[in-house]
């Protein structure tokens, strides 16, 4: 964007954001005029500020969202730790409406008079100048440059006919545009960042893959009040949990295509997920074997999946990369774990979940009997679970944020070497491979790395 067009927006923000947001601007952001005036003395100052965009604490929790809440708290116990860098400054700004977080080590900071994506793509830009604005959700500024923005998956190229026709519109158009203004991205795994190059045209080399946790479910208790309401409790079930809305979304497309099946052999099919009420009359309609069971707290989830024969996860089908939380929640709470057969699904789970293939649901229905008959089948992939959940945590995640920061916010006098990568650790099923809990070290390469645009600012110390 030109120059000018930049000024005039700017100006317009100036005048038009109250005195109290310009006083936090100014006081609590430590970015003033007089600091910028001084660019020219060095590359980078002393403190580098990275805002982290708050905007997902006002939005409806998904696995998206859960993902950014659990990974922001990770990395504020990580900055309490011994060796933290004293060179990165953290803090949260997010719209006024936003609920307040129990942060000890990062900053919080509430502005602007708008709130949703306008406020995400006219008053957060204002305030992210001179910083390095982190995006934990698939969402950010287009009108800036110097940002870290984390991709969760590319459903909109690899399965459009699960968004709405305006969804699929607007996400053509801004995710890739997102992707090339941001100084690095993000994958949550290896299958999305693959995803990326081959839709986004992004180069490998600036995606990162940071994984996901699972701990968010240590301290919940369950709340077995949700088996009675839908009828479930003394009954065998199997749970699935969907994430799109729609009788086209995969998720609704397997519940439908296994559920009669498994009316006859005992099996109830309990369906997890917001689902609106044009899809649910539809799947009442085709299929009244299915319990819709709808939104539920974290404490009805957890008995859901403890008292459930197996958690069904769809993820995989029609090139799909899908969340990790549902398939590492369900080995946390002692559920059998049954999968599609995907790349991404066999770097999580290895040994410790049973494979389908994704156009043969009888294939399906045959595995959820079999471990409805045999209960010992389904303890042993459990028990291979544990060693899954011990290298996937959020603080896990954070590390590998705070790994990648580090290393793109260096100056660019440094000498130059691949961004740091996580080393590969134990192998795991179908021969793919974990990242490990250490910090990730660099490797060699013949490409020089993109830093972060250290514009015309320099923090003060």
């Amino acid at each position: 964007m030109h120059k000018p067009v930049i000024a005039h927006l700017e100006a317009f923000l100036h005048h038009t954001i109250d005195p109290e947001v310009q006083y936090f601007h100014l006081i609590q952001l430590n970015i003033n005029q007089s600091t910028r005036d001084h660019h020219h003395a060095s590359i980078r100052g002393p403190m580098t500020k990275v805002l982290i965009n708050g905007l997902f604490l006002t939005q409806r929790p998904t696995a998206a969202q859960r993902y950014a809440c659990e990974t922001l708290r990770a990395l504020d116990d990580l900055l309490a730790a011994p060796g933290r860098p004293n060179d990165l400054h953290f803090a949260v700004i997010a719209p006024r409406n936003a609920p307040r977080l129990p942060l000890k080590n990062i900053d919080m900071a509430y502005t602007g008079c708008v709130g949703g994506y306008a406020w995400e793509q006219l008053t957060l830009p204002y305030y992210a100048r001179g910083s390095v604005l982190l995006n934990l959700c698939p969402t950010g500024p287009l009108l800036c440059r110097n940002q870290v923005v984390t991709m969760h998956d590319t459903t909109v190229f690899t399965m459009p006919e699960a968004l709405h026709w305006h969804e699929r519109i607007w996400q053509r158009w801004f995710l890739p545009g997102l992707a090339r203004r941001a100084c690095y991205l993000v994958a949550v795994s290896q299958a999305t960042k693959w995803n990326l190059v081959a839709h986004y045209g992004t180069d490998a080399e600036q995606i990162h893959v940071s994984g996901e946790g699972w701990d968010h479910v240590i301290g919940v208790h369950p709340d077995p009040s949700v088996l009675t309401r839908h009828n479930l409790h003394g009954q065998d079930y199997v749970l699935l949990r969907v994430d799109m809305q729609g009788t086209r979304s995969p998720d609704m497309q397997l519940a439908l295509a296994i559920a009669t099946t498994l009316e006859h052999q005992a099996l109830k099919l309990a369906v997890v997920g917001a689902v609106d009420k044009r899809t649910s009359e539809r799947i009442q309609a085709q299929a009244p074997a299915i319990e819709l069971v709808g939104d539920v707290s974290d404490e009805a989830l957890r008995s859901l999946y403890e008292h459930a024969v197996a958690f069904v996860d769809s993820a995989g089908l029609e090139g799909q990369e899908g969340s990790e939380q549902g398939l590492l929640e369900a080995l946390a709470y002692h559920c059998p774990v049954v999968t599609a057969r995907s790349a991404n699904n066999r770097e999580t789970c290895g040994e410790a979940a049973l494979y389908y293939h994704p156009h043969d649901p009888a294939g399906l229905v045959r595995i959820l009997v079999r471990l409805q008959r045999d209960r010992t089948l389904g303890a042993s992939l459990v028990a291979k679970g544990q060693e899954v959940l011990r290298q996937c945590t959020w603080k896990a995640a954070a590390l590998r944020h705070l790994a990648a920061l580090n290393y793109h916010c260096r100056p660019r006098r440094t000498p130059r070497s691949m961004p740091p990568m996580p080393p590969l650790g134990t192998p795991n099923g179908g021969g793919a491979l974990r990242p490990s809990l250490v910090p990730p070290l660099s490797r060699p390469s013949n490409k020089p790395p993109r830093p972060l645009n250290r514009g015309h600012h320099r923090l003060p110390s």
